[in-house]
């Protein structure tokens, strides 16, 4: 997949707000330093309660770039904000909107890059989560494949091809089980525990790469694989829209866990 280069060789804030491309371009992957301030930015004020976070944004942006089917980037953009995109965030000035609306197209852009070069290789954001009563830390995707679910959703009708095929829906299970809802007993207890969650999360490199062969059977790499490297948090597993345990009475994502 090779998408045109009318913005080659721009940065992130020359991205026009009021020209959103249908089809991203090979812009540059953003650095740790920008993930960071656009996940700050994502758990502020600024923002509504739905708003995903980098993780989810990360799987949202992967299900778009190796689906069988172009979604418009007015039509995925809102979705980040939540549900129906109804109420964007609220951006302080016009250059503050260019610059993060930009930073999510470098990365979309760059999930797309990373897929044509070599799928087996993508590096996916997870978290990295200690709970209370366990002594290490365990991997845990749970977010990015609620935005992997949530970008499938945007164009459902033409992902049906792999929904009938046994081998596809095997592939897409371990993501399935840690982001839909709606899941059976026996798919709960697939993920019923932090080691249980972690070994599905493994899967899920292994599981693009079978994805986006099966969207794209003709496919050759050009790259090696990169490895994966988790987002940590020092804090116990907390969701993104439960309450803050500091007892604040606000969400967790808009307390403690901005932070």
């Amino acid at each position: 997949m090779h998408y045109p280069l009318p913005w080659a060789g721009l940065s992130a804030d020359d991205i026009p707000m009021t020209s959103l491309p249908s089809t991203l371009t090979d812009l540059p992957l953003l650095s740790e330093t920008e993930l960071a301030e656009l996940d700050r930015f994502l758990a502020s004020d600024a923002t509504p309660d739905q708003t995903m976070m980098v993780d989810a944004i990360d799987g949202y942006l992967t299900a778009l770039s190796l689906g069988p089917v172009e979604v418009p980037t007015e039509r995925w953009m809102p979705g980040i904000w939540g549900a129906g995109g109804a109420a964007g965030p609220r951006f302080q000035d016009a250059e503050q909107e260019r610059h993060i609306t930009g930073l999510i197209l470098r990365h979309r852009s760059g999930i797309a890059a990373a897929l044509d070069a070599n799928p087996a290789g993508l590096n996916p954001i997870f978290d990295a989560v200690s709970y209370q009563d366990k002594a290490r830390e365990y991997l845990d995707g749970e977010m990015w494949s609620y935005g992997f679910i949530q970008g499938i959703s945007l164009a459902r009708s033409a992902w049906q091809p792999l929904f009938e095929d046994q081998e596809a829906m095997e592939a897409l299970l371990p993501i399935y089980v840690l982001g839909a809802d709606g899941l059976t007993p026996e798919q709960r207890l697939l993920g019923n525990t932090p080691l249980k969650r972690e070994a599905l999360t493994r899967r899920i490199p292994v599981s693009i790469d079978a994805l986006w062969r099966f969207w794209h059977p003709g496919h050759r790499p050009t790259a090696r694989p990169a490895p994966t490297v988790p987002l940590r948090h020092a804090e116990a597993r907390v969701g993104r829209n439960d309450p803050c345990p500091c007892g604040s009475g606000r969400k967790w994502k808009k307390c403690c866990g901005a932070h």
